[in-house]
């Protein structure tokens, strides 16, 4: 009743002014609802200065500072606070990063031209070689500084047509800005940017051909193993730890036994006399006596 009394009160006035009324928060309410621990508050579409040629002033605002509690006393409505939303973190972008000699990962960045450069290592090139809402983020200048080849691009026959060269990004497509790659498209080109390629040139032809992916424990072990022969994961288990256990064996096989002390040598024969049976008495026959 009163908020219609005031919408009365200024519409007369507006009429006897020749002016257009001020929409009110209640013309602008949005449907949301903001809940503060003052109360809950309906959302209005209005901005600070507009509530506050209505008469409404700076009552509060939410915990997460997205928006202000405007009153006038008798009411109150929530406003966007516009100041905040400005100088708020931008949402992360979800991008799928292939790196040359690498399997792709996903990786989260900051949204932006400056971002997308320093992924790729300078100004960015984008293609658009598939039907999905993807693009594929380059250095514009990777072929022509050397950066190494990385993956090839084929067409529906699965001939060779370009290769990309250096750190590229598979990324979603907005209507006007790039986005965050899809789990189902991250998925998909995650697939088939797996194998790292390398490439050579063979009779005028450029031939790829499937690498490894570099393994840092494979690195971490090739400079410290004595074998390279035994690259497998496990730190010198190779011919040099055989040749170890080898020598040895041989050292305990022609070491010198250890000769026992005296004292061991006398308690050794003590304990041998100790266990020896005495021998049988020989029972001796007496010489006949002869007369003389």
């Amino acid at each position: 009743m009163l908020a219609f009394a005031e919408q009365a009160g200024r519409e007369y006035e507006a009429e006897l002014s020749g002016k257009t009324p001020e929409p009110t928060p209640d013309d602008r309410e949005t449907g949301e609802t903001v809940r503060t621990p003052r109360g809950t508050f309906y959302v209005t579409d209005m901005s600070r200065e507009q509530m506050e040629a209505v008469g409404y002033g700076l009552h509060h605002q939410s915990d997460d500072g997205k928006y202000l509690i405007m009153g006038n006393g008798a009411r109150a409505f929530a406003i966007r606070n516009e100041e905040a939303l400005e100088h708020a973190a931008p949402e992360k972008m979800t991008v799928l990063v292939v790196e040359p000699r690498k399997e792709p990962y996903l990786k989260e960045i900051d949204p932006g031209l400056h971002s997308l450069q320093a992924e790729v290592g300078g100004d960015i090139a984008a293609s658009y070689p598939f039907s999905d809402p993807v693009g594929l983020v380059c250095n514009d200048e990777g072929k022509l500084i050397g950066l190494e080849l990385n993956r090839g691009l084929r067409d529906e026959e699965g001939n060779l047509y370009d290769i990309m060269a250096g750190t590229f990004l598979v990324v979603g497509l907005g209507e006007e800005v790039f986005t965050s790659l899809p789990p189902e498209m991250a998925q998909k080109y995650m697939e088939h940017f797996k194998q790292p390629e390398q490439f050579i040139n063979l009779n005028g032809q450029i031939i790829a051909l499937p690498v490894e992916p570099e393994n840092p424990l494979r690195t971490a072990e090739m400079t410290v193993e004595d074998d390279y022969g035994m690259i497998d994961g496990v730190i010198n288990n190779g011919r040099k730890g055989e040749e170890l256990e080898a020598a040895k064996g041989e050292a305990r096989r022609t070491s010198p036994e250890k000769r026992p002390s005296i004292r061991e040598r006398l308690e050794e024969a003590k304990r041998e006399c100790g266990e020896r049976k005495p021998p049988d008495q020989v029972h001796q026959q007496k010489s006949p006596e002869h007369d003389l």
